[in-house]
């Protein structure tokens, strides 16, 4: 036979109980908050392009809205204030060649070629090049130089003057932007030619190419 006051107080702390558990799992649904709290091995997961974000964060990371206060962190986007941040990356390399004739034919010489991270979206690319040779033709005439990116010249023609038997030297430098999502290398080179006719091979004769690419995300 079951004791009076044991049932008695049995049901009391039963209905105590449930209560209280009722109140937990009302505020674990609905406020699903840590206070203050810390993370041990193993770390947190974010999953399913999920994000950390604070409170007053108003953008999209997904459409790569930024938003204007607040901060996010995605998977591959940091927005903090109304601008995206990073990722970032830069690669420069650099080549020469020389002892070659130089011909009214434009020629790219002296190519380098800088791998694309695969994450990378667009690339601002700066392409440097200097070239020098010897005028022979007996009369005066002009050494031509232009920046080259993935096959593509940049900017206007240069031209060096250079007296009969006398040297043309010279340096041109630009910059483009460039869409690199489906690219695993950017190209930089130099296209040099004579604008009036060859001028021979000699030692002095070389040019020059350096090459740099920033890589980031687009938007």
């Amino acid at each position: 036979m079951a004791n009076v006051g044991d049932a008695a107080q049995s049901s009391g702390d039963i209905m105590r109980r449930l209560r209280e558990a009722e109140a937990a799992i009302r505020e674990l649904t609905a406020g699903r908050r840590l206070e203050n709290a810390s993370v041990g091995k193993g770390g947190i997961r974010v999953r399913e392009d999920g994000s950390i974000r604070s409170e007053t964060f108003d953008g999209n990371l997904l459409l790569g809205n930024p938003g204007t206060a607040g901060w996010a962190l995605g998977a591959d986007r940091l927005a903090l204030k109304g601008q995206l941040v990073g990722p970032f990356d830069f690669e420069g390399r650099g080549a020469n060649e020389n002892v070659f004739s130089v011909t009214t034919t434009r020629t790219h010489r002296a190519t380098v070629s800088i791998p694309v991270p695969f994450w990378a979206e667009e690339a601002l690319v700066l392409c440097s090049v200097t070239g020098q040779a010897v005028n022979d033709r007996g009369v005066q005439d002009y050494l031509g130089l232009k920046p080259v990116v993935n096959d593509s010249t940049l900017g206007a023609d240069a031209f060096f003057l250079a007296a009969s038997n006398n040297i043309a030297c010279g340096s041109v430098t630009f910059s483009v932007t460039i869409p690199v999502e489906d690219l695993t290398s950017v190209t930089c080179a130099a296209e040099i030619w004579a604008n009036g006719g060859t001028w021979s091979a000699n030692a002095v004769t070389f040019v020059q190419v350096n090459g740099t690419a920033i890589f980031r995300r687009a938007g």
